[in-house]
């Protein structure tokens, strides 16, 4: 049986980190699977949601010009997290209560962006907006993701917040 010298096993250890740390490279930039995003509803309710639940769910596609590059992304359509969260969608954006109903996005970085839900709502503003887990077929990467609001029909992309982590469902008095 080999006798290992402290240096021997140090080097050996190396080895292992550096062969460990080439399989994630090549795994290229990803995001991990494990990550969630909180839906919060108006009434204080909250829910998390990962990232196999949101694959799962109903999926759309929005294409956006974002500084002069044209990319597909695709994902839960905002209105359905919006309704999961006890939001007024579709026939029951009727009335002030239920067009003063606002979604807050909140991004890892602190930006923040706020949306009437009726602009999220197909049945009134069908540009398109989604929650979105790919772009143009492959996983968001680490500046975008894990997930990327992206709101079609902007003439700029200011409200398509990157690596958003929570949305929550607010009744503007």
């Amino acid at each position: 049986m080999p006798v290992f010298s402290g240096l021997d096993r140090h080097a050996a250890r190396l080895r292992v980190m550096v062969a460990a740390a080439g399989v994630a490279l090549a795994l290229g930039p990803g995001i991990a699977y494990g990550q969630t995003i909180e839906l919060r509803s108006a009434d204080g309710g909250a829910r998390t949601l990962d990232r196999s639940t949101l694959a799962a769910m109903p999926q759309a596609e929005v294409v956006l010009d974002d500084h002069g590059e044209t990319a597909r992304y695709e994902g839960v359509p905002l209105v359905a997290l919006a309704r999961l969260a006890g939001a007024p969608t579709g026939e029951g954006m009727r009335g002030a209560a239920a067009l003063s109903t606002i979604l807050l996005l909140r991004a890892a970085d602190g930006y923040r962006v706020v949306l009437a839900v009726s602009d999220v709502d197909p049945s009134i503003r069908p540009d398109g907006a989604i929650l979105a887990l790919t772009k143009d077929g492959r996983d968001l990467d680490a500046h975008e993701g894990p997930y990327r609001a992206v709101i079609g029909g902007d003439a700029r992309p200011a409200r398509s917040a990157r690596q958003v982590t929570a949305i929550e469902v607010q009744a503007v008095p």
